[in-house]
């Protein structure tokens, strides 16, 4: 994702990249004494590569990486959080690409504009 990220900002400076890294729902519990869990890894190291600012940032940084818990026999059971929040709030896939369409459109101002939460083309 990061070659992409650098490859795809350098062509297209405006462009917004969101990055979703799916994980089982027991990541969270697979941790020792001796080791991290699996999504606290996750969120460690994720954390430097989200939240690019500008279209002037820095290029191998996505605009958000998103990590999602899912338990493949209960579909209902879906937590996603930013990278680096392990106990920030969660929020719903919906949310995730509602947030990237806003930053598309602040991007992209002379293009789009958003009113009483709705984008829409200028």
């Amino acid at each position: 994702m990061l070659y992409e990220a650098v490859t795809l900002h350098r062509r297209f400076p405006f462009a917004v990249i969101g990055g979703f890294l799916f994980l089982d729902a027991r990541a969270g519990s697979d941790g020792s004494a001796q080791r991290n869990s699996t999504l606290a890894n996750a969120h460690q190291h994720l954390r430097l590569f989200t939240g690019r600012r500008d279209p002037g940032s820095r290029e191998e940084q996505l605009e958000r990486v998103y990590i999602v818990q899912y338990d493949m026999s209960d579909t209902s059971m879906i937590v996603t959080r930013q990278a680096g929040w392990l106990n920030g709030p969660p929020v719903t896939l919906d949310e995730t690409i509602d947030e990237l369409m806003e930053l598309i459109a602040e991007r992209n101002a002379d293009l789009y504009e958003v009113k009483d939460g709705h984008i829409k083309r200028t």
